[in-house]
């Protein structure tokens, strides 16, 4: 009953912990405001799933916490990249007009290094343009440091004035990027619901078995 009990509690909890974790996860990588209750959620499911483990008794209990993490962390990572690789889809498709772009105010914020090249700066600029009868002012990353009134194309949304640059190279590698992790997910996932209905079909077994009694000897006594 309290193997039942503890398991209950702890699918309970981790079922809030994963529901926090991926709300957090988007948000922050839709860019929205941070909110305080899915990392109440997430902290709350956190707790609970650790008094579950507790209260199930076995000494697999860790090891399937650990298996349970690291199958939460590929479905948030795969939700997150799927997520992704859908608003940059939406996103192609709202913006339908090619605007004229000025940049101005250029600046480095920064330097990266990518592997097996030289470091390179991080420049911010001023985007202004026009579309739909509004005009549009925004910081944005930029390739290189740009003159002011320095002009370049891209593609804006009519109504919000999204832009974008229509490039397919973002899309494909955010999408191959989200089938790999979601592949490696539902492997994941398949492995433990095999080893939970085996463990399942191992305790039916010993519960069907008869149970052997010893019973009084015979005394062996010839009549």
């Amino acid at each position: 009953m309290a193997q039942k009990v503890g398991g209950y509690i702890a699918v309970g909890g981790s079922v809030a912990a994963v529901a926090g974790a991926g709300v957090l996860l988007w948000n922050w990588a839709d860019g929205r405001p941070w909110t305080a209750w899915p990392l109440v959620m997430l902290g709350v499911g956190l707790v609970t799933a650790l008094v579950g483990l507790v209260l199930r008794p076995g000494l697999n209990r860790w090891a399937d916490a650990l298996a349970a993490g690291g199958l939460t962390v590929l479905v948030l990572a795969g939700v997150v990249l799927t997520g992704g690789t859908v608003e940059q889809v939406l996103l192609r498709q709202r913006t339908t007009e090619p605007v004229t772009i000025e940049l101005s105010g250029c600046r480095v914020t920064g330097r990266h290094w990518d592997e097996g090249a030289a470091p390179k700066d991080e420049v911010e600029c001023r985007y202004v343009w026009s579309v739909g009868g509004r005009t549009f002012d925004e910081v944005r990353p930029a390739d290189k440091l740009h003159p002011d009134g320095h002009r370049i194309r891209l593609w804006a949304s009519p109504e919000g004035g999204e832009l974008d640059d229509h490039s397919w190279q973002t899309v494909e590698a955010m999408g191959m990027s989200a089938a790999v992790v979601d592949g490696l997910a539902l492997l994941a996932g398949a492995g433990a619901w095999r080893r939970v209905s085996r463990r399942r079909a191992q305790r039916t077994g010993v519960a069907a078995e008869p149970v052997l009694t010893a019973g009084r000897a015979g005394t062996g006594r010839e009549r």
